[in-house]
C-alpha cells in the first residue's frame, strides 16, 4: 500500500513539474509574441509619422521616380507612391527637415534642396550625397526653391531676409526684394495663361497665392 501510494506521490509530482514547464513555455511564447507584435505596430507607427509631416513632393520624369521631403528626412518610390524607402543622405546636412525639393528639367540626378536650418543644398548624385550652396544667402532657415524649366534659374525664399536668386547652379545668390507681404510656404514656377505669355514665379502663403513674372 505504501509502496502505491509512493508511485501516486511521484506521478502527480512528475505531472506537476512537466506541466509547469509546459504552462511556463506556453506563457513565454505568448508574451515573446505579444512583445514582437508591439514592436512591429510601435515601428510602423513612428513610420506613418514620419510619412505623414509631408512637405513636398517631387518627380523625376525621367523614371517616374517619386521623392518625398519630410519633417524626418527624405524619401523615394519607384512604385508611384505604393512604397516608400527613407534615403540614408550623406554631407553638409546639419538637419533633415526638407521644406523644398527641386529637380534640374534636363538633368533630375541633380536636385535642390531647403528647409529649416538647412540652408541650400545640392546634389548631383539623385539625393544621396549634399553640399550646402550658400554663398550670398543671409540665413539658414529657407522655406521656398523654385528652378525655371528653361533657363534654370533658382529661387529661395529666406524666412524674414526676402527672396533671392541664382544664375550659377546655387554657386551664388543676390537679394531679389522683400517678396510677398506674407510669409512664403513654397514656391513654383507655371506658364500662368493670363495672356502675357511667359513664366511666373507662384508664392503659396498663408494670405493666399502671389504671382510675379520670373
Amino acid at each position: 500500500m505504501m509502496r502505491k501510494n509512493l508511485w501516486l506521490i511521484l506521478t502527480l509530482l512528475i505531472i506537476a513539474v512537466f506541466g509547469g514547464w509546459i504552462s511556463f513555455w506556453t506563457l513565454n511564447g505568448e508574451v515573446s509574441a505579444q512583445e514582437k507584435e508591439s514592436s512591429l505596430l510601435e515601428s510602423r507607427r513612428m513610420e506613418m509619422t514620419e510619412m505623414e509631416h509631408l512637405h513636398v513632393l517631387a518627380l523625376n520624369p525621367q523614371n517616374n521616380t517619386l521623392f518625398k521631403g519630410t519633417h524626418y528626412g527624405l524619401y523615394k518610390s519607384t512604385d508611384e507612391g505604393k512604397t516608400w524607402q527613407k534615403l540614408d543622405l550623406i554631407g553638409d546636412l546639419k538637419n533633415f527637415d526638407f521644406m523644398a525639393l527641386v529637380l534640374d528639367p534636363t538633368d533630375p540626378q541633380v536636385m535642390y534642396a531647403a528647409g529649416h536650418d538647412m540652408w541650400v543644398v545640392k546634389s548631383t548624385d539623385g539625393g544621396i550625397s549634399w553640399k550646402t550652396v550658400k554663398n550670398g544667402l543671409p540665413s539658414s532657415d529657407v522655406h521656398g526653391l523654385s528652378i525655371h524649366p528653361t533657363d534654370k534659374r533658382l529661387h529661395a525664399w529666406v524666412v524674414d531676409k526676402g527672396l533671392y536668386r541664382s544664375k550659377d547652379g546655387g554657386a551664388s545668390w543676390q537679394r531679389v526684394d522683400d517678396g510677398p507681404p506674407a510669409d512664403v510656404k513654397t514656391l513654383t514656377v507655371a506658364n500662368v495663361p493670363t495672356g502675357m505669355g511667359g513664366i511666373w514665379l507662384i508664392a503659396a502663403t498663408a494670405d493666399g497665392l502671389y504671382l510675379s513674372m520670373d
